[in-house]
């Protein structure tokens, strides 16, 4: 944290100390809903491991807002580097640290509205917060226990083929992987026990996936 201005660090350490799942940081200035990743070069499409769920998610906002895809970029979504990289932004150090999937809302084309412009931009944005929070529930979730004293685990859960690990929350043993339909295979793995992989089918809906790991003997 050091060297970096107050408010940065207090953000930092505030979503440090919180298991964030989803998440969106808020901007005026465009129209468009902007994924990871944000470098290294601007013009060069930066592909994240979740790049085709990022994608997703940000369509489920465009989509749902009445002039987003009218607002200058394909389908009302670009890549942060294809549109300008940046170093050091805050949906690359969610993805990146945290385990939280976050994007860039670009929510007016003027950089400061004036006030009376508040209910408006309210108003079209509204429909669209909420399409993006449900997305919180593609996937698959659940909770990673000690099958022997069902305390929770400090786990990795991995997706074949999607280099990104996600871990589960230390005090809960809870999961949340976010991902667009399609089969998986998912393995879930913990320091001191046995591995378990499973072949899974997500749809539009949560899939509910609890994990009692046994301890290894070896």
């Amino acid at each position: 944290l050091a060297g970096r201005e107050p408010e940065t660090q207090a953000v930092m350490e505030w979503s440090w100390n919180h298991h964030f799942v989803l998440s969106a940081n808020m901007h005026t200035g465009a129209l468009v809903a902007n994924y990871p990743y944000d470098g290294p070069n601007s013009g060069v499409y930066s592909a994240c491991p979740d790049d085709e769920l990022f994608m997703h998610i940000s369509l489920a906002y465009a989509d749902a807002h009445p002039n987003m895809a009218s607002g200058g970029f394909s389908n009302g979504i670009t890549n942060g580097a294809q549109w300008y990289a940046i170093s050091g932004g805050m949906q690359d150090w969610n993805y990146v640290w945290e385990d939280d999937f976050d994007i860039t809302l670009e929510q007016y084309d003027t950089k400061w509205p004036n006030a009376n412009l508040l209910e408006q931009l309210w108003e079209e944005n509204k429909e669209s917060m909420i399409a993006y929070i449900e997305k919180v529930h593609s996937g698959v979730n659940g909770v990673i226990l000690n099958s022997e004293t069902g305390q929770p685990l400090n786990s990795d859960v991995i997706v074949t083929d999607i280099n990104y690990i996600i871990k589960t929350d230390p005090e809960n043993g809870d999961y949340y992987r976010l991902l667009t339909p399609g089969e998986y295979f998912i393995s879930f793995h913990s320091i001191g026990y046995i591995p378990q992989e499973y072949q899974i089918n997500i749809n539009n809906n949560s899939l509910e996936l609890n994990i009692n790991l046994v301890p290894d003997p070896d």
